[in-house]
């Protein structure tokens, strides 16, 4: 039996993305794939945003970049016009993917290390205020060292990101990602075989 019911992606690019699809576990697109996002706090605010409704200019370009509330989270896969409905959708199912489930596994690579128990505290905080009854919720953060933080939300995984391996094709980061996944309770038996693009909002849930 899973420990988690959905995992939900949170960056720093897109390699959470590409590893649950080479893994056959993505089943839909929430709002922080196909971006690239600093930080945990930056990610907060923008759930702050939506939670308070003040979400209606949240979205910029520049540079034929689009980004989200600030300089922090951006991506150049997309026109604004484009982005617009996509942004609607799947803030929407990201919503609908928190309310709906009480055992969530976010998964984050952050090689950069700005995390700090603050920002931990805040993210969880904003989650709790989409669910309030959630019962199960854990942040894995992968990164190349230890993080040297203790909080019961993070879990803490160190990969080498030496190997330079942005799509994640390779059979050891794959093979990691699958066993740190089993290590913290997820069912990996749980396939889908629906394959996504950056546009591709498929979802089963």
């Amino acid at each position: 039996m899973s420990n988690f019911d959905i995992i939900i992606p949170l960056g720093n690019s897109c390699n959470i993305t590409f590893l649950l699809q080479n893994c056959k576990l993505k089943k839909y697109t929430t709002l922080f794939e196909w971006f690239i996002t600093k930080n945990i706090h930056n990610i907060t605010n923008v759930l702050l945003k939506i939670i308070n409704n003040n979400d209606h200019d949240i979205i910029k370009v520049f540079n034929n970049h689009i980004y989200i509330e600030d300089n922090n989270i951006f991506s150049g896969h997309y026109t604004l016009d484009e982005f617009i409905p996509i942004y609607k959708r799947r803030r929407d199912r990201l919503l609908e993917c928190i309310k709906n489930n009480n055992n969530i596994l976010f998964v984050r690579f952050d090689y950069d290390n700005e995390i700090n128990n603050k920002d931990i505290d805040d993210f969880q905080n904003a989650i709790k205020n989409i669910n309030i009854n959630i019962n199960n919720m854990k942040l894995l953060i992968i990164s190349n060292n230890d993080l040297k933080l203790i909080h019961p939300f993070l879990i803490n995984e160190i990969y080498d990101s030496t190997d330079n391996d942005p799509y994640c094709k390779e059979e050891k980061i794959n093979t990691f990602f699958l066993n740190t996944l089993q290590k913290v309770g997820y069912n990996i038996n749980n396939v889908s075989d629906i394959s996504f693009t950056i546009n591709s909002d498929k979802s089963i849930i």
